[in-house]
């Protein structure tokens, strides 16, 4: 969401009082000054205050808002088979370049049902890789694989995304898997 600032100025004593505040772009009287903050992304504010006696604040002080409304994003997800050749691993990367990823998780809704669920702290991740596993053995060929992919960046905008695709295993003259294709 937008976000106001506000800033409060003093005079320390013998005090003439505070004459006005400045901040950017504009100049506000007396000793408070209400700064609305829109549109997403990073905002630097400058600002100082001038007080009666005609002092001006030095050096000037800043205060950087960042305000974030838009989710995460989510890059294609990617099927691969494990170096053992037992299980098929679905990876996606997700970015959040404004606050960062708090939460992330990726989860197969059909059989099996298995997820990873990636939590962070501060400062959070503007990107993360996320995987998942599944046993080959496990999964029935011919029918269609589905998972979802979940993220929350940590001012709480979300992003759902579910996801079906067939996945065929290919497997050698041996019959050991080797590779897997995904339609």
């Amino acid at each position: 969401d937008d976000v106001t600032v506000t800033l409060t100025a003093t005079d320390p004593e013998p005090s003439s009082g505070i004459k006005e505040i400045h901040c950017d772009w504009q100049v506000v009287q007396g000793a408070t000054a209400t700064i609305p903050v829109t549109g997403e992304g990073e905002h630097t504010l400058q600002f100082y205050a001038i007080d009666n006696a005609g002092n001006t604040e030095e050096p000037a002080k800043q205060v950087t808002v960042k305000i974030d409304k838009t989710p995460p994003t989510v890059e294609e997800p990617a099927f691969s088979i494990d170096k053992t050749y037992s299980k098929v691993i679905v990876s996606a990367k997700i970015t959040d370049n404004i606050s960062g990823i708090k939460y992330a998780k990726i989860v197969a809704t059909s059989q099996p049902v298995v997820s990873e669920i990636y939590t962070f702290d501060k400062p959070y991740p503007s990107t993360t890789d996320i995987t998942l596993s599944i046993p080959i053995k496990a999964l029935t060929p011919g029918y269609d694989f589905s998972f979802f992919i979940e993220g929350i960046d940590a001012v709480g905008n979300g992003v759902y995304l579910p996801y079906t695709r067939r996945l065929t295993i290919v497997k050698d003259e041996n019959g050991k898997p080797t590779d897997v294709k995904v339609q």
